[in-house]
């Protein structure tokens, strides 16, 4: 099941903390951050920090993943440790720019290989930056998005 994500939950806020706490543990991730805050931090900013779109995906009753679009049209998305690699991440990709298809773009570490061929599979346009790849998707006719996902159940 995908919801949306809810900044005033305390629930939902500690499943974002807890993604949070694993991309840091990776270093092959994009963070913006040098430092991890602590939760209240984290809680305090999720709160403040407005995103277009912001969507959680749930199995049964474990949350899996977020995914969102903020304001400048960044596309973010973060699978928790133990669902990488199950297809969830196209999925919660294909949900959201189906619900919302506006021109978008994903940033990702050039070690993120997962990450890079994903974006590659949905179609997404690759340029090259210093410190990190620019995925563009540009069309809500993109003919490739979703059809690399398999089919999940999710409910």
């Amino acid at each position: 099941m995908i919801i949306k994500t809810d900044v005033h939950d305390i629930v939902h806020a500690q499943f974002l903390y807890k993604l949070l706490k694993e991309r840091f543990e990776y270093g092959n991730v994009n963070i913006d951050l040098d430092l991890l805050p602590n939760f209240s931090e984290h809680w305090n900013f999720i709160r403040n920090e407005t995103y277009k779109y912001s969507y959680l995906l749930v199995l049964n009753t474990e949350y899996v993943g977020v995914g969102f679009i903020k304001q400048n049209n960044e596309l973010g998305i973060f699978i928790s440790k133990n669902y990488i690699g199950r297809g969830f991440g196209p999925h919660l990709i294909t949900h959201i720019l189906t619900m919302h298809p506006t021109p978008c773009y994903g940033r990702v570490n050039f070690n993120n290989d997962r990450s890079n061929a994903m974006f590659q599979n949905l179609g997404f346009q690759k340029e090259i930056f210093p410190d990190h790849y620019r995925w563009t998707y540009a069309n809500s006719n993109t003919p490739r998005l979703g059809s690399t996902t398999k089919s999940i159940k999710i409910d």
